[in-house]
């Protein structure tokens, strides 16, 4: 079965290790082009790719939370602009 869960698409590590590491870290999508980032507290990679396309498409600028830090805690949607 193929590993499906989500991971950055930046950060070090394509494995099924990698990704069950990452599965509790907090990964955003970006709502332009369904791009995986990890958040701020991580890498900031997320950050980047809105900073990278931030003059050509806004929707890139707006990213969705995949898995709360809390487990109680609802998802957020984030604007970076």
């Amino acid at each position: 079965l193929r590993d499906e869960r989500p991971a950055c698409g930046e950060c070090p590590g394509k494995g099924r290790r990698a990704r069950a590491k990452q599965a509790a870290r907090d990964l955003w999508l970006c709502l332009g082009c369904a791009h995986v980032g990890c958040g701020r507290e991580q890498a900031g990679h997320a950050l980047a790719h809105a900073r990278k396309h931030a003059g050509g498409r806004p929707l890139h600028a707006a990213a969705l939370e995949l898995a709360p830090a809390d487990d109680d805690a609802a998802a957020q949607v984030w604007c970076y602009a």
